[in-house]
């Protein structure tokens, strides 16, 4: 926190604060977007199903969560194949393809979600869904790597810079091109590819900044933002246009990234800031001002359905928080300015942990007895599925 203050960035504790800033935007995203905030009533709604204990036999609440949960989520559909690759970018490509989804209880959906077939030369290496969990991971890695650029830029040791630099360059190229982390790197993928953006630099940037406009976009807008004409999606961003049942952040995120590519627009002013007014205005959405002030209303609208006293004061803690730390940074999401910003967030949360000693402190407890409580809500769900399975057959 000192070197915060006093904007000293040292280049030996880059390493701890670039994971703290990754971890840290995950908790962002999950408290400071509108997205977020709809998943984390989705969570205290099912939390409160526990509590009294019931009979019923359906919980509503726990299998809408877990719905959500895995639509978002998409592992089932991930596939990492034992090929030998290399980052030499001009050897790899990628292919779309699409997948229809069931729910828990293996009802058929009435939505699909995309996946990039990526190849290696002529081998298949990995399909990886295009999820929520996709975004998440493009901000966290977008804050990482800006927080090491900002350390070496602000750093006053010129032979180190050069060095830290270099290593940089290296570890961020090896990390896009390496199949197992696919899922964190999908979104820039996109970005590199269409938008020729030609350093991964710029290539996060961007995409932090799509991102962050899909994860609060409301719906409402759904309707208002420019249709493409559909030329590197095949038309599926203009169908999901028209036939639109809910929020879907990755859809948004293909329309933004194509209207951009149908533009032809430069939106990295001076190479070193997204024009963010630009990117709305490309896409006929008003301006951040406005936006703000829609999101905030929107937020401000997130109640919980179910009443439980166990529950409501923490759900009321987050959400406030999460309103508060919107209002700071709005739908930009911090795109603009060095991520250490996250620090300080993590380190004024009572959510965040990162001390030697975490397993002294209250967050900790938290973590434990949320994860006891996912268990038992899967319990619940597995005991509702054979019983409904039941009564059908």
């Amino acid at each position: 926190m000192n070197q915060l203050y006093k904007k000293e960035f040292k280049l030996e504790t880059a390493d701890n604060a670039a994971k703290i800033v990754h971890e840290t935007s995950h908790y962002f995203d999950n408290l400071a977007t509108l997205s977020g905030q709809n998943l984390l009533v989705k969570t205290y709604d099912a939390l409160s199903e526990l509590i009294p204990p019931s009979s019923k036999e359906y919980f509503p609440f726990i299998e809408d969560f877990f719905d959500t949960f895995h639509s978002w989520n998409m592992r089932d559909f991930t596939e990492i194949r034992d090929v030998y690759t290399q980052p030499i970018i001009e050897n790899w490509s990628f292919r779309w393809e699409f997948q229809n989804h069931v729910d828990i209880s293996d009802n058929e959906l009435s939505f699909s979600s995309m996946s990039a077939n990526f190849k290696y030369l002529d081998n298949t290496v990995a399909k990886i869904p295009f999820s929520m969990e996709a975004l998440w991971e493009t901000n966290a890695m977008w804050a990482e790597t800006m927080y090491r650029i900002y350390a070496v830029t602000l750093s006053k040791n010129d032979d180190a810079k050069v060095v830290e630099a270099h290593r940089i360059q290296q570890n961020y190229q090896d990390y896009v091109y390496n199949p197992q982390l696919l899922v964190y790197s999908i979104a820039a993928h996109f970005v590199s590819s269409f938008l020729q953006t030609g350093d991964y630099i710029r290539t996060f940037m961007i995409s932090k900044a799509l991102t962050s406009i899909a994860l609060n976009l409301p719906f409402e807008y759904y309707d208002k933002i420019k249709k493409p004409s559909g030329y590197i999606f095949s038309g599926t961003t203009g169908e999901f246009l028209e036939n639109k049942k809910s929020i879907d952040p990755c859809m948004i995120y293909l329309v933004l990234l194509e209207n951009i590519y149908e533009s032809r627009a430069d939106i990295i002013e001076d190479g070193l800031f997204v024009d963010f007014e630009k990117v709305l205005e490309i896409n006929d959405l008003p301006n951040i001002e406005k936006l703000n002030a829609e999101i905030l209303k929107e937020m401000q609208k997130v109640k919980l359905v179910q009443k439980s006293a166990a529950f409501q004061e923490a759900f009321d803690s987050q959400m406030e928080n999460g309103i508060s730390i919107f209002k700071r940074y709005g739908i930009e999401g911090g795109v603009n300015i060095m991520p250490a910003f996250l620090v300080k967030i993590a380190n004024e949360s009572l959510s965040c942990v990162f001390q030697e000693d975490m397993e002294e402190t209250d967050a900790y407890l938290k973590y434990d007895l949320g994860k006891n409580l996912e268990k038992l809500m899967t319990k619940i769900l597995k005991v509702s599925k054979d019983s409904s399975n039941t009564i059908k057959n």
